[in-house]
């Protein structure tokens, strides 16, 4: 039997035997204890979810960046150059035919199928405007004289200054409410007046747009608004350039083509279908004209 404390001795020494033999795995004293496995997890998705949430707050950061540029965009105002574009590419479509030239040169700066034929609606006024001023020019006709209006002209429809058969007014103010207010009566007037008949002038406007160079232009009355029951009258905006030109070379048409509003009468108002003049700067005339044919 051993003596008292030998087996403690002996256990010991096994104990220290067994933990440096080579059979067995080295203790690691630096290992965390079990119970501190499922904190370390906890730690790391706590990390995580930090992580996620920086990104998160990163990528939300950029987007607020991004609609603020872009509202900034948003209202800083468009250059000329850009409100130009915007304004051909808004009307571009609004007319079937066009043509702007410089009055004084004729040179073209801008045209859409400006040979279509087109019905001139109240651009035929330009044609007796100018024939008018022609016989004005000749001594033929004079702006003081009095007109006694004739009979028919009742049948004349479209803008009017309702004139009434029999009464008497002065050439000029027949030949103004036809330019500036577009009166299809008052040019029905001023045409019987110039050449005795409807007819008859209608025959020189056709002529003079010939003496001209207006190759695809035929007038069928004196006003431009045409009957449903017989052909009307067709022209093109080239021709019609050629025929604005011709009216500039007479004062008198931009001194009548520039008035806003006017009285004939003894105080009829009659106003502008300019709606340009007065409004943009540079617009002095010279006609206006809109039938749903014409357009």
């Amino acid at each position: 039997m051993p003596r008292p404390g030998t087996c403690r001795r002996l256990a010991s020494s096994v104990v220290s035997s067994d933990a440096a033999s080579p059979g067995w795995p080295p203790i690691d004293r630096s290992a965390p204890p079990r119970g501190d496995i499922k904190g370390r997890t906890l730690r790391n998705a706590c990390t995580l979810r930090r992580i996620g949430l920086t990104l998160c707050a990163f990528f939300l950061l950029g987007s607020l960046a991004t609609a603020a540029e872009a509202a900034r965009k948003r209202k800083r105002p468009p250059s000329r150059r850009a409100r130009q574009t915007n304004v051909y590419k808004k009307y571009r479509e609004a007319y079937a035919s066009a043509l702007v030239i410089e009055a004084g040169s004729g040179q073209e700066l801008f045209s859409k199928n400006p040979n279509q034929l087109r019905a001139p609606a109240s651009l035929a006024k330009m044609m007796t405007e100018l024939l008018t001023i022609e016989a004005l020019d000749r001594g033929e006709v004079r702006l003081d004289e009095m007109v006694t209006v004739p009979a028919g002209v009742g049948a004349i429809g479209g803008s009017r200054v309702r004139l009434h058969a029999g009464e008497q007014l002065p050439f000029e103010e027949l030949l103004r409410a036809m330019v500036i207010s577009s009166a299809n009566d008052a040019a029905w007037v001023v045409a019987c007046h110039v050449a005795g008949s409807e007819a008859e002038f209608v025959r020189r406007m056709n002529e003079r747009a010939r003496e001209l160079g207006m190759r695809n232009t035929h007038y069928a009355n004196p006003h431009g608004l045409d009957r449903n029951d017989r052909p009307g009258s067709l022209t093109t905006a080239r021709d019609q350039s050629i025929l604005a030109r011709a009216l500039l070379q007479h004062p008198m048409t931009l001194d009548i083509a520039s008035t806003v509003c006017d009285t004939i009468r003894g105080g009829q108002v009659i106003r502008t279908t300019n709606r340009l003049l007065g409004t943009c700067e540079g617009v002095d005339g010279l006609k206006t004209g809109y039938t749903g044919k014409a357009g």
